[in-house]
């Protein structure tokens, strides 16, 4: 505290002789917008080395921080929990001829913790506060750290602690109770012989600060459309000088608002967001080079900006191609200190992710959750490199990534040795390959309240095809609680009702049967509280509910989801919907629904449905829904009020028979590619009640 107190004093000479931002103020946003202004300015420390340890040094940089918004933003310090946190990390673009063909992390730090706002204008906002009010980063205004304060390890905590998408962290994380510190404890950690210039001849190196603002994410769930918490990162390159002890001198100025992932030259950068508004998002970065004759090689970087549930494995397709030189690079993990958030306090581990080749792909991989809470997993913040050669010229191809809390694996356009691997054709007079399946319904994950009685959650969905089909059905309510979602049901129960003579299956805890927990953990995506509730079994076509409802009646925020997991098969989840109250704020009805996983597009319906289920004899169904339809990056496709507001989207939907029954029931009628997808049921002005939220196949174009 002592040396914020100080910055009073000692701020308006430093400014002086620092040329910060000028000129006429920007217009600032709606809502409270974090921004990093700049890095490792000369007058107040620049980016310095502050110790070492081994083979390792530990580095601070001094940072500005700017509200772009028009909201003041929260500044409580510790043990409030509403300010902002502010972690560091460091990269390095080398090889090749050019020295730009691979971008890896160096380094990274713990979080400083945000306090005692001093209100200038550095960053050119405009500010123009006449209160001055530590508590709060007025809007506009922007505040200064020196890289001293940035590098005190008394005043940094773990990274562990933080959910990267909410900003949640407990007031007890900054305890150093019990260890004592470093050269390099918790400061930018990064090995010597990555910095040492003699090694590294032409490399360019570039520092990062990002900041995780609480203020920012509550503000998002009662304000939409005000959603700030994706351009809290800005990156600076740097000028490297020294072989054991380093300094460090600015080479540009800071580029703003955007990660250092897009510093490297000729790269293409496609983002990864698994559930838009649920978590964050993270980004891959790709370049191929043609190093020699007839050889390419792929280089690839994944970096996850703000996923609170990190990244386990990375896949790309080969079908009956070879790599060679394959390569994987991560930054070092911080060794394990009490009171650290890692499980025993152990820290992160450090190994290697292991590869294996397949026939059909290339496949790098850390542990699992359920194996090692602990696991070199792609952590928020961080950026992992994944490197071959192929005898193969690049074409476009598609990449897995799968996640390593929760939620099933994902793909992201690619270019690649090899696309789609198309099934072997079967032998015949005229053989021919297979044709590629259209896109199709692969999964449902809704969030709703789950009430009592009738407010039940309800999700249907309907097999067709002529085989049965494998699925996967989860009911989450507890781990919800880490991705920042208040009031989450504690101990979900779900119950599968099927047609005919089928027979009800129902669970509380997905262990409690062994059978079904063997069957349920191979399938790849296991729940990851013991409370939640799963269910693995192979049914025939037909239509079926799942129900969800809280033990003893709890109530509370539940995900539902239903898994088709063998894709492609005879048989398909053709339509999906969702029945559960409607609710305002961060409580409306949110139903993901992934379309995959082949080439063409498919055409496809999103109902709101809520006066009708009055007359099947639905209690306090909701008067007048309101319909959106998003995509994975959380822009709005389409939305619709009323069904017949658009008379182009109108006849579509008579036409395909799935016209609402009443008028002020919402429809959209679309042609999607595969991917991911995310239709929000709300109340107009407002109004709550039992709505129903629906997704129909129809099939290719």
């Amino acid at each position: 505290m002592f040396k914020k107190l100080l910055s009073h004093f000692t701020l308006p000479l430093l400014l002086l002789f620092w040329s910060g931002s000028s000129g006429n103020a920007d217009p600032l946003v709606p809502g409270p917008d974090v921004i990093t202004g700049d890095m490792g300015m000369p007058a107040f420390e620049g980016l310095a080395q502050f110790g070492s340890s081994g083979t390792q040094v530990g580095l601070g940089m001094a940072t500005s921080i700017c509200n772009a918004g028009n909201v003041p933003v929260d500044v409580f310090e510790m043990p409030a929990t509403n300010h902002a946190v502010i972690p560091q990390n460091l990269y390095r673009m080398s090889g090749g001829a050019e020295n730009n063909d691979r971008f890896e992390q160096l380094g990274h730090s713990w979080v400083k913790h945000m306090f005692g706002a001093n209100n200038l204008n550095e960053c050119g906002f405009g500010c123009a506060t006449t209160v001055l009010d530590p508590t709060h980063l007025d809007a506009g205004c922007s505040d200064i750290y020196q890289a001293s304060q940035n590098a005190t390890a008394d005043d940094l905590s773990s990274r562990a602690w933080v959910n990267p998408f909410t900003g949640a962290f407990q007031s007890n994380s900054r305890d150093h109770t019990g260890h004592t510190h470093t050269g390099t404890s918790h400061r930018l950690l990064v090995e010597s012989n990555d910095l040492n210039t003699t090694l590294n001849p032409g490399a360019t190196y570039y520092a990062e600060v990002q900041f995780v603002v609480p203020h920012e994410y509550t503000w998002c769930q009662t304000h939409p459309g005000e959603c700030n918490m994706y351009n809290n990162a800005s990156y600076r390159q740097f000028n490297v000088s020294g072989t054991t002890s380093f300094s460090f001198a600015p080479a540009a100025p800071a580029v703003r608002m955007t990660p250092a992932i897009n510093a490297w030259s000729g790269a293409t950068i496609n983002p990864i967001e698994p559930q838009p508004g649920i978590d964050g998002r993270g980004f891959i970065a790709y370049k191929v080079t043609n190093p020699s004759a007839g050889i390419w090689h792929y280089e690839y970087a994944i970096y996850n900006m703000n996923l609170d549930r990190g990244i386990q494995s990375f896949s790309v397709p080969l079908c009956g191609t070879t790599a060679s030189n394959l390569g994987f690079h991560a930054p070092p993990n911080h060794p394990g200190f009490p009171n650290d958030g890692t499980v025993g306090d152990a820290g992160f581990s450090n190994a290697p992710w292991t590869s294996i080749e397949t026939g059909n792909a290339l496949i790098w991989s850390t542990e699992t959750f359920a194996q090692n809470q602990n696991a070199n997993a792609i952590r928020w913040g961080t950026l992992y490199n994944f490197r071959f050669d192929s005898t193969q010229p690049p074409q476009p191809a598609n990449a897995t990534v799968g996640f390593f809390k929760t939620g099933t694996s994902m793909t992201v356009a690619i270019q690649g040795p090899s696309a789609i691997c198309n099934a072997t054709p079967t032998p015949s007079p005229t053989p021919s390959p297979t044709p590629p399946g259209t896109a199709q319904a692969i999964n449902l994950s809704t969030r709703m309240r789950v009430q009592i009685g009738d407010n039940a959650g309800i999700g249907g969905f309907i097999l067709t095809g002529s085989a049965p089909t494998h699925v996967l059905l989860r009911a989450l309510g507890p781990s919800l609680a880490q991705a920042g979602v208040p009031n989450v049901l504690a101990d979900p129960v779900m119950e599968l009702h099927g047609p005919g003579a089928f027979v009800t299956i129902t669970d509380d805890n997905w262990r409690d049967d062994p059978a079904q927990q063997a069957a349920i953990i191979a399938s790849g995506i296991p729940p990851t509280n013991n409370l939640e509730a799963a269910i693995d079994a192979t049914l025939n076509p037909g239509a079926y509910t799942a129900v969800v409802r809280g033990k003893n009646n709890g109530t509370g925020v539940a995900l539902v989801e239903v898994y088709d997991l063998n894709a492609g098969a005879l048989s398909k989840l053709a339509n999906i919907s969702t029945r559960a109250l409607v609710s305002t704020g961060t409580d409306i009805v949110i139903a993901g629904f992934t379309l995959g996983s082949h080439r063409d597009g498919d055409r496809i319906v999103v109902r709101g449905i809520g006066p009708s289920l009055t007359a099947l004899g639905v209690a306090g169904a909701l008067a007048n829904p309101m319909l959106e339809l998003r995509d994975s990056n959380g822009a709005v496709l389409a939305s619709n009020n009323d069904w017949q507001d658009n008379p182009t989207q109108a006849a579509e939907l008579t036409a395909a028979g799935l016209a609402p029954t009443n008028n002020l029931e919402s429809g959209i009628a679309a042609t999607l590619p595969a991917g991911l997808y995310t239709a929000l049921l709300s109340g107009m002005n407002n109004g709550v009640g039992v709505g129903l939220v629906e997704v129909y196949d129809r099939g290719m174009p």
